[in-house]
């Protein structure tokens, strides 16, 4: 991805699974990019980054060893390939967010996979891990309106308090 010298904004968007993360997400970019319906859609760590100069997306898959690929034109099916697939851990995308285009900061948005999906424990590996990194932004924590007041969210709300009062940075 191309060097930023603005200062470094990360959101990093929380939630257990089929909350709205993704939604949330396409509605920012203002295009349907990231996959999104009423199940578990994401399974590995996104990041989206606002760069109004593009046209059209762009990304680049990593395999969290030092092989990527360059997606030029990224698209929903790509983005859907890539959750589906073993080869790569983390897709980074570039893409025009017009609706943030005038904050001053280089925005970059995490989507996360949720975190109580019964059929994959790493969904909330994958998320805590991230978490534990964020060294400076902000949390948005989705809940979703048809489980409101569950465990999960209280439980998992109660993790990111610990990870936040523990890293002081955020």
């Amino acid at each position: 991805m191309s060097k930023r010298t603005k200062q470094k904004r990360n959101v990093i968007i929380l939630s257990t699974v089929s909350s709205g993360k993704s939604t949330l997400i396409n509605s920012l970019i203002g295009k349907e990019l990231m996959p999104s319906m009423n199940l578990a859609c994401t399974s590995k760590l996104i990041t989206v980054s606002i760069n109004s100069r593009l046209k059209k997306e762009k990304a680049i898959l990593y395999d969290g060893i030092n092989n990527y690929k360059k997606i030029s034109n990224c698209t929903l099916e790509e983005v859907v390939e890539f959750n589906n697939s073993n080869d790569f851990t983390r897709m980074d995308i570039e893409s025009p967010m017009w609706s943030l285009k005038d904050m001053g900061k280089w925005i970059c948005i995490d989507d996360t996979p949720g975190v109580n999906n019964a059929l994959d424990y790493s969904h909330k590996e994958i998320t805590i891990k991230r978490l534990n990194e964020l060294e400076r932004g902000f949390i948005v924590y989705l809940i979703n309106a048809c489980s409101i007041g569950t465990d999960d969210d209280y439980e998992f709300l109660r993790s990111v308090i610990a990870i936040v009062n523990k890293s002081k940075k955020i």
